[in-house]
């Protein structure tokens, strides 16, 4: 080993050099992302590693700094060296907390001593454990009994617990006792906490267990489905005042005993992101309706819809869809809107910054009564949209929401004045097209027109609906300069040579032969022939489309 006397590396105080150590051991200590993976060239263990053999100045500052090897506990790393190794590091930590990660992708390969070792570790220094990431090989840590114990002792040091994209065996037991409870209800320093679908029992959720009603708790995800009662989940949420991200899948299910909805708020100030699903309408009165949440960023609500409570709701429904949408154009400035409006409902903004975004879906609105969808519409209808939206998709079959049965959207579609981008199906541009009136211009500054694919069974009224658009468009002298035709509807619309006299209007569609290839034609060029319909006879389109070519 390098003796440095008087070398520069020798210079550095021991206090200058631990810090320095620990600042590049402690990244590890940080969130985990939910895809991070471990870099065998850079990480903590890696690098404290090389520093431990720069001199043995350095290397005594290294050994008298447990906490720096606490932070080295990455078992995909530890797993390619030998079992000295391994337990050398763990030793080298003394008391220190500990920061436990794995990534194992080929958990069945692992040897004895490696799935030893990653027990060992969890089992007997659960109480030292400050972050647990581990994924990938939940048979081997949830099928040992010493492992499942050592979760139901209390985690006085525990910040960040991530059960993740685990792989369990079909033949693997992984069971818990009827008086189980995670962290024996004792994890007072929690503040990340997320688990993934199908790993833990949801009856160590039944009840909601103690350490999520805390006001540390930052980062909660919960992939698989829960059965809490939606107001016992809110009543959760409203302890929880530091949350800043919820993403969780909620079966609703009746209290216990007879519950008075509370109304009083629940203030979430620091919640930036929320996905929330639930198999019921009751989350909108009971969380939704609740929430008063400023600095939310994110939000992404999905409710698959039963035979439940949705006409007692549908009121509720529509002024919490109208607080919201409204809260979310106050605070940003969207660019993108797109209503969805077939076997589910959804209605979904974004902006420029991805992570700005709102969705509100409804999954299986086919069986909404008319008084619920009404709800719905009428919740549109009183936004105000903002002169910023200048994408607009629509999409909507004829066959699960019947024009009679709901209101008009005109006066959305008069709003949005300003949209240069028109993403519908033949479908949608055919309800757009009866809704106008001669006094009426939808979109009045649409220069773009995308036709994506449709129900086969809406594209007999799609070419004169086409037709009627752009024609309306040449007379008030607002031209249509792109049509983009995506997927087979260049085949199904036909003869389009009638565009040339729309001179200057791009068309683009998909080529026959290579749909990952577009083509494009300026109308008026004096070639048109490569807008005329496809052949009729054409086996290939015959097969493909069957009776409606």
């Amino acid at each position: 080993m390098f003796q440095p006397s008087n070398q520069r590396a020798a210079r550095l105080d021991s206090d200058i050099l631990c810090q320095i150590f620990s600042i590049n051991s402690e990244w590890a200590t940080a969130v985990p992302s939910e895809h991070s993976t471990s870099d065998a060239k850079s990480n903590p263990l890696t690098e404290t590693r090389r520093y431990s053999h720069v001199c043995s100045f350095w290397r005594q500052t290294l050994l008298d700094s447990p906490t720096i090897w606490g932070n080295c506990l990455d078992l995909d790393l530890l797993r390619l060296r030998p079992n000295e190794w391994r337990h050398e590091v763990l030793r080298r930590s003394s008391t220190a907390p500990l920061v436990v990660k794995a990534q194992f992708k080929h958990y069945t390969a692992l040897k004895k001593s490696e799935r030893d070792f990653a027990i060992e570790v969890i089992s007997d220094h659960w109480e030292r454990i400050k972050v647990l990431d581990i994924s990938g090989f939940a048979d081997v840590v949830l099928t040992d009994k010493g492992v499942r114990d050592a979760f139901c002792r209390p985690a006085p040091l525990l910040n960040v617990f991530y059960l993740r994209d685990a792989h369990v065996q079909p033949n693997a037991e992984v069971t818990f006792d009827d008086n189980y409870r995670l962290f024996g209800d004792d994890a007072p320093m929690l503040s990340h906490f997320y688990v993934a679908h199908g790993i833990l029992s949801n009856r160590l959720f039944t009840p909601m267990p103690p350490f999520l009603y805390s006001s540390h708790l930052r980062h909660l995800k919960l992939g698989q489905e829960f059965t809490f009662p939606a107001v016992e989940f809110a009543d959760a949420c409203a302890k929880m005042n530091s949350l800043e991200r919820l993403s969780i899948n909620v079966a609703s299910k009746p209290p216990e005993h007879v519950v008075k909805p509370s109304f009083e708020s629940i203030t979430l100030p620091n919640l930036k992101s929320l996905d929330l699903i639930s198999d019921s309408a009751e989350i909108f009165p009971h969380f939704l309706g609740r929430l008063n949440a400023k600095s939310l960023r994110h939000t992404n609500v999905c409710t698959r819809i039963s035979n439940d409570v949705l006409e007692i709701t549908a009121g509720q429904i529509q002024h919490i869809i109208t607080d919201s949408v409204s809260t979310f154009f106050s605070h940003f400035k969207p660019t993108y809107l797109e209503l969805f409006m077939t076997m589910d409902f959804y209605i979904s903004i974004q902006t420029a910054v991805p992570d700005d975004s709102f969705k509100m879906e409804f999954c299986g609105s086919y069986m909404f009564t008319v008084t619920t969808r009404q709800s719905f519409i009428r919740a549109l209808l009183a936004l105000d949209y903002p002169s910023s939206l200048t994408q607009f998709r629509f999409l909507r079959p004829e066959d699960y929401f019947p024009a009679e049965d709901i209101p008009s959207l005109a006066p959305v579609f008069l709003e949005l004045s300003l949209v240069t981008e028109l993403y519908t199906t033949a479908q949608g541009l055919n309800y757009i097209v009866a809704q106008e009136t001669a006094d009426n211009v939808f979109f009045e500054s649409v220069h773009t027109i995308i036709l994506v694919n449709s129900d086969i069974r809406g594209l007999n009224v799609a070419l004169q609906d086409l037709q009627s658009f752009l024609a309306k468009r040449q007379r008030l002298l607002r031209p249509i300069q792109v049509l983009d035709i995506r997927g087979p509807h260049r085949t199904m619309l036909g003869d389009l040579q009638y565009l040339e006299n729309i001179t200057g209007l791009k068309v683009m569609w998909e080529d026959d032969d290579d749909d990952e290839t577009l083509r494009e034609y300026i109308c008026g060029s004096g070639d048109p022939s490569c807008l005329a319909a496809p052949n009729a006879d054409d086996p290939a389109m015959r097969s493909f489309f069957g009776d409606a070519w």
